[in-house]
């Protein structure tokens, strides 16, 4: 018996207000899971407490344990940070108290590089 599926279409991101977050991707290489579990609590920490001019100013975070496997390159620990815009973003690289705090934290416990990415979304397909 065949069951039709349907194949949702892709959306771009331009016809939405999407298209002017920005989406930034931070990986890090922490071997030790107690050192990832402390950075972890570090982001949640840096979500609770993030302001720009008195306000919450990240729209999202969100933290992931990557999977040991080659196609990870070593890195242990994935960071999707989605600011409103590169000025949001300037902000917490440079000023934003509780992203020093992080940074003071993370880079104690990194091995190696932090690989760092940015840019706007193109393309969403399903559900973030």
């Amino acid at each position: 018996m065949s069951t039709s599926q349907t194949t949702p279409t892709p959306t771009t991101s331009a016809s939405t207000s999407a298209s002017t977050q920005i989406i930034r991707t931070t990986m890090f290489k922490i071997p030790s899971p107690t050192d990832q579990d402390i950075i972890l609590d570090q982001y949640r920490e840096t979500w609770r407490t993030a302001q720009k001019n008195s306000n919450p100013y990240l729209l999202s975070l969100s933290v992931t344990r990557l999977s040991p496997d080659a196609r990870s390159q070593d890195f242990t620990l994935a960071i999707r940070t989605v600011f409103a815009s590169r000025e949001d973003m300037a902000y917490y690289d440079e000023e934003c108290e509780a992203h020093k705090k992080l940074k003071g934290v993370a880079m104690a416990k990194k091995v190696g590089d932090v690989l760092t990415v940015w840019g706007r979304e193109e393309v969403r397909c399903g559900e973030f």
